[in-house]
C-alpha cells in the first residue's frame, strides 16, 4: 500500500483468524525500522474482563540483531503523552531477545484500564547497532493477539535520501521544519553545520559553519560564514579553530583566524584578524583592524588606518587613513601616504611626518623603463635613479647623467647603462 502523494507515513494490518475470531493481526512495516533510532509501538492496552467481554493484556519484546545493545522502554498515555509507571532498562547481547510479560505490571503502572498507550524503545548504544521492539495485545480468553511493531522515523520512505542518489522528479529538500540546526558528520565529527540565528535587533538569518568542530560563530551573530578550516594540533591535540564574533563575518578557511567586528572577511591563512568591513586575503599573523582596510597577505602586517592597504611583504604597517604599505618593515603612518620599502632595517621607513607623499626605498634605488623591450629585459628608453652604473646616480638612455660630483652631462659617447654584476656594489 502506498500513500498517493508519497509524503506521509502510515501502516496497515493483515489478520489471519478462524471463523470463531481466534487469530493474529500483524502490522506491515519497512525492515529499516530495525535501527538505532527512537521507536514507538502504538495502540497498546490493558483491560479487565467485564460483562462477558474478555480481558486484555500487553506483552512487549526487545531483541537485537548481531550487536550488544543497552536500551530503555517507557510507556506513555496516547492522549496526554505523560509517562505511565517507571522506566524499564537493561542490556542485551547479540541476537538476544527478552519478553516483558504484562508490560504494564512490569513498569509498575497503577491499577485500572488503559487504552491507546504508546511504548517507546530507546537504543542507548546507537552507532548503527540494531534494536528490535514489538508488543502483543493479547486477548486472555482465546489468546488471539495483535502484533504492534515498534516503528521509527528512520528507514528509506519514498521521499528519503539514499546512498548513491535519488531521482525525486522535483526539488530535493533536506533539513528541519523547526529551528533546530542541521549537522553533517564525517568520521563521527561535525563537518558542516547550518543554524538559524537572530540578532539583538530581531534580524534573522542562517549561519554556516564548515570544517573542524572547533570553528565557532558567536551567539547573536547573523549571516555569518566559516567555510572550512581549523585543525587539531598534532603536538598536543589542541583545538585551533576559526572564530567569527560578529554579524556578516566570513572566514574562508585556514586556522586560528578571527573576525572581530561586523562584515569582516578573512579568505584563509593562519592567525589573521579582521575588523569592521575589513579584509585579510591570507598569509599569517596579519591584522586589518581599520574600517574598510585590507591586508593582501604576507607575514605580520597591519592595516589599522581607515581604508588602508598593505599589499604584502612582512612587518609592514599602514596606520594612516587611506595609506598604502608594501615591502618589508615599512610604516605608512600619515594620511594618504604610500611607502614602498625594501631596506629591511631595524627602523621602519615612514612617511617623514607628512601626508600625501609617495616614498620608494631600496638599497640600489629604482629604474623606470618604457618603449619596446630589449634583450636584457629592460626597455628601449629608461631612466635610472640607482647605483647600478658607477658614478651615475641619475642615468638616462640618452647618455645624459648626473655624475658623482654633481655635474650634469647632457650627452656623451660613453656607454649609457652598465650590465656588469660587479658594478652593482660600486659607490660614488
Amino acid at each position: 500500500m502506498t500513500e498517493t502523494t508519497g509524503t506521509n507515513r502510515f501502516y496497515g494490518y493483515a489478520r489471519t483468524q478462524t471463523p470463531q475470531g481466534v487469530g493474529f493481526s500483524t502490522e506491515g512495516f519497512p525492515i529499516e525500522n530495525f535501527n538505532d533510532q527512537l521507536q514507538h509501538a502504538t495502540g497498546l492496552k490493558r483491560v479487565a474482563a467485564s460483562g462477558g467481554l474478555p480481558a486484555y493484556q500487553t506483552n512487549c519484546f526487545v531483541a537485537t540483531l548481531g550487536d550488544a545493545v543497552n536500551y530503555e522502554l517507557r510507556l506513555f498515555d496516547g492522549g496526554t503523552h505523560t509517562q505511565l509507571g517507571s522506566t524499564l532498562s537493561a542490556s542485551l547481547g547479540a541476537f538476544q531477545q527478552y519478553r516483558y510479560l504484562d508490560v504494564f505490571a512490569a513498569a509498575g503502572v497503577a491499577a485500572g484500564n488503559k487504552t491507546n498507550v504508546r511504548a517507546q524503545f530507546t537504543n542507548l548504544t546507537g552507532a548503527n547497532k540494531k534494536l528490535i521492539g514489538f508488543c502483543t495485545v493479547q486477548e486472555n480468553t482465546s489468546f488471539s493477539a495483535d502484533f504492534r511493531i515498534a516503528k521509527s522515523y528512520g528507514g528509506t520512505p519514498q521521499n528519503a535520501f539514499v546512498q548513491g542518489g535519488n531521482a525525486f522528479g522535483t526539488t530535493a529538500v533536506i533539513g528541519t521544519t523547526d529551528n533546530q540546526p542541521v549537522t553533517v558528520l564525517v568520521d563521527n565529527a561535525p563537518a558542516f553545520r547550518l543554524t538559524s540565528a537572530t540578532d539583538e535587533n530581531g534580524n534573522a538569518s542562517m549561519n554556516v559553519i564548515g570544517g573542524f568542530v572547533g570553528n565557532v560563530i558567536d551567539a547573536g551573530a547573523v549571516a555569518a560564514t566559516i567555510a572550512g578550516g581549523g585543525i587539531v594540533r598534532g603536538s598536543d591535540n589542541g583545538l585551533v579553530g576559526n572564530h567569527v564574533a560578529a554579524s556578516f563575518g566570513t572566514i574562508g578557511g585556514g586556522a586560528a583566524n578571527t573576525v572581530t567586528t561586523a562584515a569582516g572577511t578573512i579568505a584563509g591563512g593562519y592567525g589573521n584578524a579582521a575588523g569592521p568591513e575589513a579584509a585579510v586575503s591570507g598569509g599569517s599573523g596579519n591584522t586589518a583592524s581599520g574600517s574598510d582596510s585590507t591586508v593582501a597577505g604576507g607575514l605580520n602586517n597591519t592595516a589599522s588606518g581607515s581604508y588602508a592597504f598593505v599589499a604584502g611583504g612582512a612587518i609592514n604597517t599602514a596606520s594612516g587613513n587611506e595609506s598604502f604599505a608594501a615591502g618589508i618593515n615599512v610604516l605608512a603612518d600619515e594620511p594618504q601616504c604610500a611607502v614602498f620599502g625594501f631596506f629591511a632595517s631595524d627602523g621602519a621607513a615612514n612617511c617623514k611626518g607628512v601626508g600625501n607623499i609617495i616614498r620608494l626605498m631600496a638599497n640600489h634605488g629604482f629604474s623606470v623603463d618604457w618603449g619596446p623591450a630589449t634583450g636584457n629585459g629592460g626597455g628601449t628608453w629608461w631612466v635610472e635613479i640607482n647605483d647600478i652604473t658607477p658614478c651615475r646616480p641619475i642615468n638616462t638612455y640618452t647618455n645624459a647623467y648626473l655624475s658623482c660630483s654633481g655635474v650634469w652631462t647632457s650627452n656623451s659617447a660613453e656607454t649609457g647603462r652598465s650590465t656588469s654584476p660587479r658594478s652593482i656594489r660600486s659607490r660614488c
